[in-house]
């Protein structure tokens, strides 16, 4: 249940971490975190991002489907999957 609320406003993106109180944003394709004084860079291509993450020196994969954000983490060789919610819509995504 990760608390994160993020958009992006001219090329830049906001967001903040409610579980750990910190913040993360920046320009793409990387962005930092406050809270771990990290830098993380972030492509996106159609459904799929990529990236790595400095603070940890590890890559990911995120795959977005249905509602779903699906993340692949290599330090831990596992999948991590997240519900999608939209504040501005009728109704949140849920899984099935």
């Amino acid at each position: 249940d990760l608390r994160i609320a993020a958009e992006v406003k001219d090329g830049v993106l906001q967001g903040f971490d409610g579980d750990r109180n910190t913040a993360f944003g920046g320009r793409l394709p990387e962005i930092h975190d406050k809270g771990d004084n990290a830098f993380i860079t972030f492509e996106a291509e159609g459904t799929v991002a990529k990236g790595y993450d400095r603070g940890s020196a590890t890559h990911y994969e995120a795959h977005l489907t249905q509602g779903i954000v699906q993340v692949y983490d290599h330090a831990q060789s596992a999948w991590f999957a997240y519900d999608i919610q939209d504040s501005d819509a009728a109704q949140s995504y849920h899984r099935d």
